[in-house]
């Protein structure tokens, strides 16, 4: 992440950044392959359509939940993030990241909640986003005792992401959770 995007914002700059006028390209990064998992993401890329209505809203997913992805009528563009399982793969998934890459989104959301994708991770440095959202304590169950009120507190900075927002005090379920990281974005919800 650090060779990737050396220059990374802070993030009062990353606010600025993420200022609907200056977003024309929004990645959201969901690579959790259960269905359960994609129906909790979809909350969130519908209030990312509203923040961004103007821009280009492109997902990265798994190959099981393509099909219901294409469907999402939130969604322009959807990559589907092949496993390596031997030289054809290998092939697809540069294609897939050559693609990502020469997208340039202005914005990249990691839709993490109950658990760190390091492929996630790997895929939003790659893209090299100006801004990269995500959350970096994760897990389900009861919000820890040391919560903010809301997702305006952001935590420490993290290697990947420019804004590592905490979970909210009130974000019991999962849907929370990650609307809890377009909050951040500025997105009414």
């Amino acid at each position: 992440a650090r060779v990737l995007r050396p220059r990374r914002p802070t993030p009062e700059a990353a606010r600025a950044r993420m200022e609907p006028g200056r977003v024309s390209r929004v990645l959201a990064i969901k690579l959790h392959d259960q269905l359960g998992d994609f129906l909790v993401a979809t909350p969130a890329l519908r209030a990312l359509r509203y923040r961004y209505p103007d821009a280009r809203l492109a997902l990265v997913t798994r190959a099981f939940l393509e099909p219901l992805a294409r469907r999402d009528p939130d969604l322009d563009l959807v990559w589907t993030l092949p496993r390596v399982e031997g030289p054809g793969s290998l092939v697809r998934l540069v294609r897939v990241l050559a693609g990502i890459a020469g997208f340039r989104p202005d914005l990249a959301v990691v839709l993490n909640s109950v658990s760190r994708s390091r492929t996630a991770d790997a895929v939003a440095s790659l893209s090299r986003a100006a801004v990269v959202v995500g959350r970096s304590r994760v897990g389900d169950g009861p919000v820890e005792d040391d919560a903010p009120p809301d997702a305006a507190r952001v935590a420490t900075r993290d290697p990947v992401y420019d804004v590592d927002v905490a979970v909210a005090r009130a974000s019991t379920h999962q849907v929370d959770r990650l609307l809890d990281l377009v909050r951040f974005c500025g997105a009414d919800v």
